[in-house]
């Protein structure tokens, strides 16, 4: 009886260690540099930040910041050679942009309004 456990453990490290799964922190889903280029020119207007994340992967870069739209949230991604990066523009959670007219537009668009 007692060697039914080393022999089960021995066996299941032989059957295990072809099996590797390598996640990387930073980029939940992998996707190749072609199909985010593509997935990104068919996003539409309107899609939630999480169904893009969950389309993309995670964003090389995040900004944040308010205006008195709402809160402006910018996912880049990086697609093609290294030097080729997308922003994303969403506004409370929806796609409204992409590109850097987009974050152009953001950016410039009416400051918050604090209230005393």
């Amino acid at each position: 009886m007692k060697m039914r456990y080393p022999l089960a453990a021995v066996a299941a490290a032989v059957l295990l260690s072809g099996c590797v799964i390598a996640i990387d922190p930073d980029d939940h889903k992998h996707v190749s540099s072609n199909e985010k280029a593509q997935t990104m020119a068919q996003m539409p207007l309107g899609s939630s930040t999480e169904l893009v994340i969950e389309q993309l992967g995670g964003p090389e870069k995040v900004e944040v910041f308010q205006r008195a739209a709402g809160e402006y949230r910018i996912l880049v991604y990086r697609h093609g050679d290294k030097n080729s990066l997308t922003p994303l523009v969403f506004l409370n959670g929806k796609l409204e942009g992409i590109g850097q007219m987009a974050v152009d537009q953001a950016r410039a668009a009416a400051p918050s309004v604090e209230t005393k």
